[in-house]
């Protein structure tokens, strides 16, 4: 961050090969956890998690149209800004297509510090009425 402040570094930028080499770490580390128990249990809950999913995605897509409205930012950006998943492949979506990822990396950090935030406050709560 504090090399962007010198104007010959204006717009730093990630050598593609890296970046490229990066996503196919990353994709590994995801696609090497999966085990046969796991695809199993995967395939067991399958219904209920397509609802979650299509529910989660309609809830973020509209929290993106607020969002795209208040801040004035594309509703593709706000929509990545919002979207659930993991930081990682959030970013790596929106390398390729966002305008402003500067918006999208900083609303997802923020989401995930609400998230560890909050989670004890929620479980406490949750704890305690059951």
């Amino acid at each position: 961050m504090a090399l962007t402040t010198v104007p010959a570094l204006d717009a730093p930028a990630v050598p593609g090969w890296l970046q490229a080499l990066g996503f196919l770490l990353l994709g590994g580390q995801v696609g090497l956890r999966f085990t046969r128990p796991t695809l199993a249990a995967i395939g067991r809950m399958m219904p209920t998690v397509l609802v979650v999913i299509v529910l989660s995605v309609a809830a973020c897509a509209g929290v993106g149209v607020v969002l795209a409205a208040v801040t004035g930012e594309s509703r593709l950006d706000a929509y990545l800004a919002t979207t659930p998943g993991g930081l990682p492949a959030v970013l790596a979506a929106a390398t390729g297509t966002s305008d402003n990822l500067t918006f999208v990396t900083a609303a997802q950090t923020v989401r995930l510090l609400l998230v560890l935030l909050l989670t004890p406050i929620v479980a406490r709560w949750v704890f305690r009425r059951s």
